[in-house]
């Protein structure tokens, strides 16, 4: 090993290089070079340093790309400007407003067929997302498929 500014590097010829891509990854401290280098979850295929996976993936949540949750809509949009979607453009989600103004059949109430919780039917697709812990999932990171309750995902 070759010693430039207190920096160590392969000798040339060694086997053990990393790609020259892999160079610009490389950050300098206390004296030592850091090579943890991860690759992003599928569909990124980004490669970074393992101590900037964590906001990378803070960052990808927010621009990922979603659908409207109101089926009539489907427009595919950035995680972060849904609330916007919803209040200014999706003329889906303004009719479903007026008509939950107006006192239409949303107001009334209903029973959750999962948790049997009694919600009111405008905000039961919000219950299951979001409060129902018996609602059905499926299960993504274990590779298996498949639907387990909620709330027993959370004691896992």
């Amino acid at each position: 090993m070759r010693s430039d500014n207190n920096c160590e590097y392969p000798k040339p010829g060694a086997t053990n290089l990393l790609p020259p891509s892999f160079i610009s990854l490389f950050l300098h401290n206390n004296g030592r070079l850091h090579r943890q280098v991860v690759s992003c979850e599928p569909g990124c295929g980004e490669t970074l340093l393992e101590r900037d996976a964590k906001a990378h993936a803070a960052y990808r949540r927010v621009l990922r790309v979603v659908t409207c949750w109101m089926a009539a809509c489907g427009k595919r949009m950035p995680a972060k400007g849904v609330s916007r979607h919803l209040d200014e453009d999706c003329v889906a989600h303004r009719a479903w407003m007026r008509m939950a103004e107006a006192g239409h059949e949303l107001q009334e109430s209903c029973t959750c067929p999962h948790c049997g919780e009694t919600v009111r039917r405008s905000q039961l697709t919000l219950h299951f997302q979001y409060q129902c812990h018996w609602f059905k999932e499926q299960r993504r990171k274990a590779g298996c498929g498949a639907w387990v309750p909620r709330q027993c995902r959370a004691e896992q």
